[in-house]
């Protein structure tokens, strides 16, 4: 899913990868198309529809970036520039670009942005407070994406055959999830 590059330079970037722009631009027409539909739904209900597309968006995201085994700290703040100016669009564009709407498109998901940008985050925690995250959030999250923090946070210093266990575990859990 994430297509963009940067996972593992050594230099900040400027800009978002050029994929959230795309996804972006299809959610802003989407919102437009839904806004504007000759069915004319509720406010109420044209607001629960956008916060549930707004919420798999970043959902998609998390999942993306919860497979991306080797990253640098600079490819971590490339995931939440990313992260952001998702958000960012799909909250503001759609509402700046395109006139009177039916009503706002500004929402804030429980899965939202708040929810992957704290994902990763907890990359930087160090391991005993990132283990006691894990351990308060085990609930929210999905096993798979925990045993990611686990595996390849940039402290870990698992043995090999441990890893191995824990990637195939991760394995089984995603097909079983599938």
């Amino acid at each position: 899913m994430l297509k963009g590059s940067g996972w593992t330079d050594s230099k900040l970037n400027e800009h978002c990868n050029s994929y959230i722009d795309d996804l972006s631009d299809r959610y802003v027409a989407l919102w437009i198309h839904l806004s504007t539909s000759p069915l004319k739904a509720s406010k109420k209900i044209l607001h629960d529809i956008w916060e549930s597309i707004v919420e798999s968006g970043c959902l998609a995201l998390l999942e993306g970036i919860s497979r991306v085994y080797d990253c640098s700290t600079e490819g971590r703040a490339l995931m939440s520039m990313d992260l952001a100016t998702f958000s960012s669009n799909v909250n503001k564009r759609a509402s700046r670009d395109f006139g009177p709407l039916v009503c706002s498109p500004i929402v804030n998901p429980i899965r939202g942005k708040q929810y992957v940008d704290m994902y990763i985050k907890v990359f930087y925690f160090p391991k005993d407070d990132m283990m006691k995250w894990i351990d308060e959030n085990r609930q929210r999250y999905h096993l798979a994406h925990l045993l990611t923090l686990v595996s390849f946070s940039s402290h870990n210093q698992l043995p090999t055959a441990d890893l191995n266990l824990l990637l195939r575990r991760r394995d089984e859990v995603r097909k079983i999830c599938s």
